[in-house]
């Protein structure tokens, strides 16, 4: 039997070991506790910075909205400018669309000569390459040149209201006597402004004529003959009164 001093030291032992046990869960509860602490501060950071992102695309997709919202106001402007124009140009017998199919119609018959039509930036560009138009190294017009001349002619004539630019353009292996690529592709506009007023009575007053030389080449970099023949051409271009669009535009404000 054990004696009561041996039961008194098994107590002890007894309280001792709970006392132990109590201490480790403790450490460890706090351990965890404290790591599940870290992990929520980490988690509140992370929502933190991702509302503060959410703000930015929020603010960020406002401004595009806004930026949209203008570019719709803009191009609807422009439209409804050009709507305006192109009926004012209407009532007084013609408009760039009008022009353009007559210019189409009236080339037909020169197309397979190298004489087109096109339509870029408002305004009618009629080419005509020069192999219809000028003999190489030439300003003297031929016949062919004269007769596509002509048919171009009647639809200024029938178009009051736009003003006509004549462009020449040269090749720059172009060769011709006393004459650098400049002055070639000048005076062959100089020589097709003056056949429009002298031969197909175009007011003077709405051509322009210039000369660019070989530096506004279609086809660039094309070093064969086909190549440099499309770029010696002579374009004629029906360009919109400007002016009277201004003067619809400050309408508007």
């Amino acid at each position: 039997m054990l004696t009561r001093s041996s039961r008194l030291l098994a107590f002890l032992l007894l309280i001792s070991l709970a006392s132990c046990v109590s201490s480790k869960k403790y450490k460890a509860a706090t351990a965890e506790s404290a790591r599940l602490s870290g992990q929520v501060d980490s988690l509140n950071n992370r929502v933190n910075d991702l509302n503060s992102q959410v703000g930015n695309l929020t603010a960020q997709n406002a401004e595009l909205d806004k930026k949209v919202k203008e570019c719709v106001v803009t191009v609807d402007d422009i439209r409804k400018q050009k709507e305006r124009f192109d009926q004012a140009l209407a009532e007084q017998g013609t408009s760039m669309e009008e022009i353009r199919t007559k210019a189409q119609d009236a080339i037909s018959k020169f197309e397979a000569q190298g004489m087109t039509v096109t339509n870029k930036d408002g305004m009618v560009i009629v080419s005509m390459e020069d192999r219809l138009v000028f003999k190489p190294g030439s300003t003297a017009m031929g016949k062919n040149g004269r007769d596509a001349l002509g048919v171009i002619a009647e639809v200024i004539n029938q178009s009051p209201n736009v003003k006509v630019y004549v462009v020449g353009n040269a090749d720059a292996s172009e060769k011709s006597k006393g004459r650098d690529v400049w002055s070639l592709s000048t005076e062959r506009a100089n020589a097709v402004v003056r056949a429009l007023e002298k031969s197909y009575n175009v007011d003077p007053a709405r051509l322009t004529s210039a000369g660019r030389g070989s530096y506004n080449p279609v086809a660039e970099g094309d070093q064969t003959a086909e190549g440099k023949a499309r770029n010696r051409r002579t374009e004629i271009i029906f360009n919109p009164d400007f002016s009277k669009l201004w003067e619809l535009k400050e309408g508007t404000h």
